[in-house]
């Protein structure tokens, strides 16, 4: 019995609410008993005179439409500021690629004799000018210096003794001065970022007019050259090493050949065939299969056959084309970068100017609304002044 007592008393002990915390509870129910969740806002509206009220709610809408306008800009400047840097990689490049147009044309009179080499030195040197003031432009910054000193050395040792001991000599020589271009040319790519641009049709343009592309005329020339040399001398211990890099040079132009093809259509994908007829693929695209065939057919086919002036003037005929087309996609690529930075700076001043609009707007109604509320509250107060005063009418 005594038991059962004293475990009821311990529930009632456990279950009773003290005094404070029952008048904590009663407080709270009270506070949202008439307004419920409106209860904060009421209650702060209420000690708040009309201008502050007004300020409150101004801020309530002002601020995130500001916060999201702002982030929203610096979104746009990032991308403005990007493309502006692919912009400068683009400049750096295309000096760097008019060398490499000239240094194969040297390299083919070093190697054939086909036109004096004076005029081509010449060129070579001024546009090496250009590209060494691009390096000193924007080497820091694209960290190009050891690809580019490279590149200076052996063009200076082709600039001193542009013709070495043999014409497969030279040829190497030539060679090997062009491939530190091209590689100087995908470190630029890569560094200004210009390969990991956003648009898909950027990006493509990008790899056939100075990745895929300057490395399929490269391909071209060289096979140009040596299969005009083979025909040329006709020297069957001399042609068997150039026969097999003929062999590799003509598979490697295939492949080269499908990554172009890809990039130009993934590129030009929005244009119309009436917009993409002016780039010329098609025109470079049968002078390519007809040198191709006339490469297997006359040097590959382990008789050499027809005249070596034909086949030169046939490869030269397609780097022209290829050169070309490189040439007009570059500038296609230009333009779409540009494009890009015209149309994200109109759409900010559109953005900020709807934004301008909105906040001046919501700025005049409340005034409005102030002075109207404020006419009103004056004009009860000089009718309850007058009742105290004892004029009823």
């Amino acid at each position: 019995m005594n038991t059962a007592v004293a475990r009821l008393h311990a529930e009632t002990i456990r279950h009773r609410v003290a005094p404070g915390e029952a008048a904590q509870r009663a407080s709270v129910l009270d506070f949202f008993r008439h307004q419920g969740i409106w209860s904060p806002g009421v209650k702060l509206f209420r000690t708040l005179q009309f201008r502050t009220k007004a300020l409150w709610v101004s801020l309530a809408f002002l601020v995130p439409l500001c916060a999201l306008f702002l982030l929203q800009w610096q979104a746009a400047s990032n991308l403005i500021a990007s493309t502006k840097v692919e912009q400068e990689g683009l400049a750096y490049a295309r000096p760097l690629l008019e060398w490499i147009q000239v240094a194969q044309d040297r390299r083919q009179a070093a190697v054939l004799g086909s036109q004096p080499l004076d005029d081509l030195q010449q060129k070579a040197a001024a546009a090496m000018l250009r590209v060494e003031a691009q390096q000193t432009a924007h080497g820091a910054a694209f960290g190009t210096q050891k690809s580019f000193d490279l590149f200076k050395q052996l063009q200076a040792d082709l600039q001193s003794k542009v013709i070495s001991g043999t014409a497969d000599e030279t040829f190497k020589d030539h060679s090997e001065v062009l491939a530190a271009a091209l590689e100087l040319t995908k470190s630029v790519v890569n560094s200004s970022g210009l390969i990991l641009d956003p648009a898909a049709d950027a990006y493509h343009l990008i790899n056939m007019a100075m990745v895929f592309g300057p490395d399929q005329t490269e391909n071209t020339s060289r096979l140009a050259t040596l299969g005009t040399l083979m025909l040329k001398t006709n020297d069957a211990n001399a042609n068997a090493d150039r026969h097999q890099a003929m062999f590799v040079g003509g598979s490697i132009q295939r492949f080269l050949d499908g990554f172009v093809e890809s990039s130009y259509l993934n590129g030009t994908a929005s244009l119309s065939d009436a917009e993409r007829a002016p780039l010329g693929m098609k025109e470079t695209d049968d002078a390519f299969d007809a040198f191709l065939d006339t490469l297997q057919t006359q040097v590959l086919s382990g008789k050499l056959q027809g005249s070596p002036e034909s086949f030169l003037a046939l490869g030269r005929a397609v780097v022209d084309r290829q050169d070309e087309m490189n040439a007009k996609v570059l500038s296609r690529l230009e333009n779409v970068l540009q494009d890009r930075i015209d149309s994200q700076f109109r759409t900010l001043v559109i953005q900020l100017t709807l934004v301008f609009l909105a906040v001046t707007l919501a700025g005049y109604l409340f005034y409005s609304f102030f002075l109207v509320t404020q006419g009103g509250i004056r004009e009860t107060q000089r009718h309850l002044e007058a009742m105290t005063q004892g004029d009823l009418t």
